[in-house]
């Protein structure tokens, strides 16, 4: 008990979770996915550097580790995300979309 081992993700991002390793275990591009995830992270705006950090070190992390231990990072990325995305208020991100859509 209160092992870091014995944590598991929340029910509400299971789907999201599975469907990251889905796409890992498909050999499909990370590229588009870790920028999706960063684009996500960027709309936190009550965690603020922390999920830029976390979405950061699992790209990081995904490129220096071995073929069959990559999914694990990407996998990371979609639960952080999963946890995240549904966050309010979200007051910087849509002010820098408009700035950078000017």
């Amino acid at each position: 008990t209160g092992s870091i081992a014995d944590l598991i993700a929340p029910a509400s991002v299971q789907d999201t979770i599975a469907l990251a390793q889905q796409y890992a275990e498909r050999g499909y591009d990370p590229e588009p996915f870790f920028a999706r995830m960063a684009a996500l992270a960027c709309r936190d705006d009550q965690s603020e550097m922390h999920a830029y950090k976390l979405q950061q070190a699992a790209f990081e992390e995904y490129h220096a580790t071995r073929e069959p231990y990559r999914w694990v990072h990407l996998v990371s990325a979609a639960k952080h995300a999963a946890g995240i995305a549904p966050l309010r208020p979200q007051t910087i991100y849509p002010r820098a979309r408009a700035l950078i859509d000017a």
